[in-house]
């Protein structure tokens, strides 16, 4: 094992953009029609947005994408879409998002799914809307944060079509000037931690902010799990819910590094923050090996940070609120244990520590700015080879299995996963060539793998049962006659879960008739694993209760009119079958002597000594007394 090697040094690389902040690195939509994207590398990289325009009201607007720019249907769209008092649009995957203002000043969303025609979007809000920001997109989703006020933004959460929101997170902290604090875990699928104002505080002018950590899209958020020790083995004694951790997002001073996490490294997350009832200043450095779930306070201070060799190193220099230094600090065993290494004889001012993209190689790179020259940047160069002992074989890794401790379960929208990491305490190179292997395996459906359905909210706002929003009026179900409606227990499957069987009946939709059962919507009931849930009507028609009405009472008079026709056939059978018998009664009656006609015999003598008559009528012996009689 040999030191890490200063490798080379740019004393003036001027810088070409302004600094990155930690938010999502997709567009904004905004009145305004300013778009910005964000990068996770250096400054002066500079990214394209996604052109966010505003056209002229009600005009007609052709979009054209490049042959460049992945579509999930073809390589190269062209689109003509005609739109009235427009103010603000963007394309993205399988989205177009529109946002429309009325005469009125009424604001509200337009969304198409796969280019096809744009529907409102139906988000379960009463306070009116001032603006919407789309924070978070994949192919079965749409995170889209709400302005109710100047001060009040929800995080709502969309079906696959983008029109049916239901709310995540209320009171979701994001800054006048965009900044917000919501963070996609990268490597481990479904993961965002954010942070929210507690609005039960006193102080209403400047409420506290804490963190919350979601392992479902969205779906379910708890509080972070603080660690039991901080970093001079001191336990911390927080307990949730009066004692939680914190982290700074992109709203903060600390914003720079954010939530730290790389595709390249699963399971590890990195996070400036502070143990407490509320987010203080003055962070720590925190490290997460396990995705999320546990988390150990690893230096002291404020830190910029990158990882590299795929997770086999971990890097971090003072970042620009401590004093320059000439000092970098690195790991080999995922941050229980830190080395120094010194750089130069001058000392920088460090505003980030980077890699090349996908984090493969150990070469890491520090950009800053001289104490004596404050007006141009420096980038200093570093390979880390050398710290390692060797190239890795197989018996260095294991199979490691993201568990989700919130719940108990090691199933994670609906699958079980198996990911080769290499062990802690083997300090070996991963290289340029290692390919990491995922197993997955699908499991049966359980209460996690649901979040609420429109118009249903999480009964303490963050996790909870789904109970019925009093503010939200569903649709009438039986719009234009419909005979069957899919009647909504107040949940609806995570978009992206995949999980079979289980406890799936017990919060998936009913089947229900608009006739045997007229609809009442927002009733409650006892609901799935013995909760109080809501059950009423999933969204997609409405209408009237008047064409509900006419349409029994229709139904009513024709059943009436069948019954009618159905008893007076029964009626005419049975008369015409009386008829013939009588008719076939009198006919034998007719062929025999008067006097047999009337001749009783009480008894056998009674027989001997009756006359016998002149003709009697024999009957063949396979036919039946009530057949037609065959005469001589």
């Amino acid at each position: 094992m040999t030191a890490p090697t200063t490798i080379s040094m740019s004393p003036r690389i001027w810088a070409r953009t302004g600094l990155r902040l930690p938010i999502l690195w997709t567009p904004f939509l905004t009145i305004s029609g300013v778009t910005q994207m964000w990068t996770r590398t250096v400054v002066w990289f500079i990214t394209t947005p996604m052109t966010l325009m505003t056209p002229p009201v009600g005009t007609t607007l052709s979009i054209s994408t490049p042959s460049a720019v992945p579509m999930p249907l073809t390589t190269k769209l062209n689109l003509t879409l005609t739109w009235a008092n427009m103010t603000a649009f963007f394309l993205t995957g399988p989205y177009i998002f529109a946002q429309q203002t009325d005469e009125a000043g009424t604001v509200s969303l337009l969304i198409s799914y796969n280019r096809k025609p744009f529907n409102k979007a139906m988000i379960p809000a009463s306070d009116p809307h001032v603006n919407y920001l789309v924070a978070h997109i994949n192919s079965l989703q749409a995170m889209v944060i709400v302005q109710h006020a100047s001060t009040v933004h929800n995080l709502y959460l969309s079906d696959i079509t983008g029109v049916y929101f239901s709310l995540s997170l209320p009171d979701i902290v994001l800054e006048p000037t965009r900044a917000l604090d919501l963070e996609l875990i990268e490597g481990v699928n479904g993961t965002l931690v954010a942070n929210q104002y507690v609005r039960s505080s006193p102080d209403v002018n400047n409420p506290p902010i804490r963190t919350l950590i979601t392992l479902d899209n969205g779906g379910n958020w708890e509080l972070v799990r603080p660690p039991a020790e901080d970093i001079n083995n001191v336990p911390t004694n927080c307990e949730p819910p009066l004692c939680s951790l914190h982290f700074h997002m992109g709203t903060s001073d600390y914003a720079r590094l954010g939530v730290y996490s790389q595709d390249s490294a699963p399971g590890i997350i990195i996070a400036h923050g502070n143990v407490g009832q509320e987010l203080l200043r003055d962070p720590n450095l925190y490290i997460s090996r396990d995705g999320g779930n546990n988390w150990e306070e690893t230096l002291a201070d404020s830190w910029g940070v990158s990882v590299a060799d795929h997770g086999g190193l971990i890097v971090a220099a003072k970042d620009y609120h401590q004093a320059p230094s000439d000092e970098i600090m690195y790991s080999c065993d995922e941050g229980f244990s830190w080395q120094s290494y010194n750089f130069g004889d001058n000392q920088l001012t460090v505003f980030g520590v980077i890699t090349e993209p996908g984090e493969h190689t150990t070469v890491v790179s520090l950009y800053g700015i001289r104490p004596t020259t404050l007006i141009s940047w420096e980038v200093i160069t570093i390979n880390f080879t050398g710290i390692f002992d060797r190239v890795c074989t197989p018996s260095d890794y294991y199979n490691w299995r993201p568990w989700d401790e919130y719940f108990g379960e090691d199933c994670i929208l609906g699958s079980s996963i198996e990911i080769t990491r290499r062990k802690r305490d083997q300090c070996c190179l991963n290289g340029n060539t290692f390919v990491r292997e995922f197993n997955y395996t699908i499991c049966k459906c359980e209460a996690e793998d649901f979040e609420c359905d429109y118009g249903y909210e999480r009964a303490d706002g963050f996790n909870g049962a789904c109970i019925l929003d009093p503010e939200v009026t569903l649709p009438e179900p039986c719009d234009g006659g419909a005979a069957f409606y899919m009647q909504s227990r107040g949940y609806r499957k995570i978009a992206g879960d995949v999980c079979v069987g289980g406890d799936e009946a017990n919060y998936a939709p009913t089947n229900q008739s608009c006739c045997k059962n007229p609809v009442t919507v927002g009733p409650t009931s006892t609901g799935p694993s013995g909760s109080t849930g809501p059950t009423g009507s999933t969204a997609p028609a409405q209408g009237g209760k008047s064409d509900n009405t006419k349409t029994i009472a229709i139904g009513v008079v024709l059943m009436i009119v069948g019954i009618s026709a159905i008893l007076l056939l029964v009626l005419v059978v049975f008369f015409a079958c009386k008829h013939s018998k009588m008719q076939r009664r009198f006919l034998r009656l007719a062929t025999e002597p008067q006097e047999s006609q009337f001749a009783f015999h009480n008894s056998e003598s009674d027989r001997e000594s009756s006359p016998e008559p002149e003709r009697l009528l024999q009957l063949p012996s396979h036919q039946d007394e009530d057949d037609d009689p065959i005469l001589p």
